[in-house]
Parts: structure tokens; sequence; C-alpha cells
């Protein structure tokens, strides 16, 4: 009895996953990813219309934890990373990178708890920082532009 008790306790708590796809009205697969206990559990795939990944990330108990890559078209139709974003429970936790077209990093910040903060840095297309950004709790705290081999200047 005792053996049959503990094994019926392990089935009760074991939890079911399933594989989960949504489709466009087109018949295109949308997204496709897991379901554990009814919710958005692992890997997700999120496709555009011409089926090329617009969008990979990783799901826990139905809410964005991990990493989050988005895709696109960059110079002459390369397909190439577009932005980087990094959760925890849903909200924005980490670094958070933009790219341009050509791939080359056009941005990056980082976020804590779901805010901004610290810096914030844009570049230009040769890679030179222009705008520099320092974020306390989402707001911006200081703002330093560059202008090509001038230096920096504030804006304030």
């Amino acid at each position: 009895m005792k053996i049959l008790l503990s094994t019926l306790l392990i089935l009760v708590s074991f939890s079911f996953s399933q594989e989960y796809i949504e489709y466009r009205e087109s018949g295109e697969i949308k997204l496709k990813g897991n379901l554990k206990d009814r919710k958005w559990d692992g890997k997700f795939t999120f496709y555009n219309m011409d089926k090329s990944t617009w969008c990979e990330g990783y799901y826990k108990e139905g809410r964005k934890h991990g990493e989050f890559i988005y895709y696109g078209f960059g110079n002459k139709d390369i397909y190439s990373k577009k932005k980087l974003e990094n959760y925890n429970d849903g909200k924005l936790e980490g670094k958070y990178i933009h790219y341009f077209e050509n791939g080359e990093v056009n941005s990056i910040g980082n976020y804590q708890n779901g805010k901004l903060e610290g810096k914030y840095l844009y570049y230009d297309l040769d890679g030179r920082i222009y705008w520099e950004g320092v974020y306390n709790n989402d707001l911006l705290v200081e703002e330093i532009s560059y202008i090509g081999s001038k230096g920096p200047f504030r804006l304030n």
C-alpha cells in the first residue's frame, strides 16, 4: 500500500509539457513553443509571413525569462540580429542591444528590474560613440554627446 501511494503521488505531481503552435488565418505558422501546465514554457520561436524567424526567446511559467533575439533583413538581404533583450520573470533585466542593418552595434543599455540603469551608449556607423547617457531607476541623470573628433560636449 505504501508503494502504491508514493507512485500515485509521483503521477499526480508530474506536470505535462506539450507542443504549442499558433497559425495565421492564411495557414502559416505564427509561433511555436511548449506549454507546461497551460502556460508558455521553454523556447519559443516567432515567424514572419515568409516563414523566416522573427524572434526567438524563452518563457518560464508564462512570462519572458532569459534571452530574446529579434531578427530582420539587413544590407543586401542578409538576415541579421536586430535586437537582443534579457528578461527575468517577465521584466527586462541585464544587457539590451540594438543593431544596425549591417549587424554592427547601434546601442547598448542595461536594465534592472524592468528599468534602465547605468550607461546607455549610441554608436555611429563607424563604431564611434555619439551619445552617452546615464540612467538611474529609468530616469536620465546625465547626458553627453560626442561629435566627430571634437570630443564630448554636454547637451544641458
